[in-house]
């Protein structure tokens, strides 16, 4: 009787580690499962992280050109600035130089016939001796 109480004892303790097998065999299945779901989800996850890598490139690039076409836009203000500028000095220049001209034409006018005659046959002259073609060159004799 002690021997069946043994072996029913030994029985119970086998039953009870079975149990625990079970439950252990019963949790990797279910974690095995877990991982299956996540494998077959892992390349649909891998393409939407290359979309969004691909896509911050582009973007990242956009950016750039951006930043690239305000400093561009800073150049051009710059360069219009001093173009704006220059060109108020050339008008003022020239209006000076058109205040200088009618004074002198004023000058002319009151001075009378005579000065102003020789005035303009003086630039005449110097006109006449800029048109005179220069003296021919002696050419050198090539054999």
């Amino acid at each position: 009787m002690e021997e069946q109480l043994m072996r029913r004892a030994e029985l119970e303790g086998i039953r009870t580690r079975a149990d625990e097998i079970s439950a252990h065999i019963s949790d990797a299945h279910q974690k095995l499962g877990a991982i299956l779901t996540v494998q077959e989800k892992l390349p649909s996850i891998l393409d939407c992280t290359a979309t969004i890598g691909r896509d911050i490139e582009q973007l990242e690039t956009r950016m750039n050109g951006v930043r690239r076409t305000e400093s561009d836009l800073a150049e051009l203000e710059q360069r219009l600035e001093a173009l704006v500028s220059a060109s108020r000095e050339h008008h003022a220049a020239i209006a000076e130089r058109t205040t200088q001209l009618e004074a002198l034409t004023e000058e002319l006018n009151r001075g009378g016939s005579a000065p102003g005659t020789s005035f303009v046959a003086d630039l005449c002259a110097c006109r006449r001796s800029i048109r005179k073609p220069p003296p021919a060159w002696p050419r050198r004799k090539t054999s």
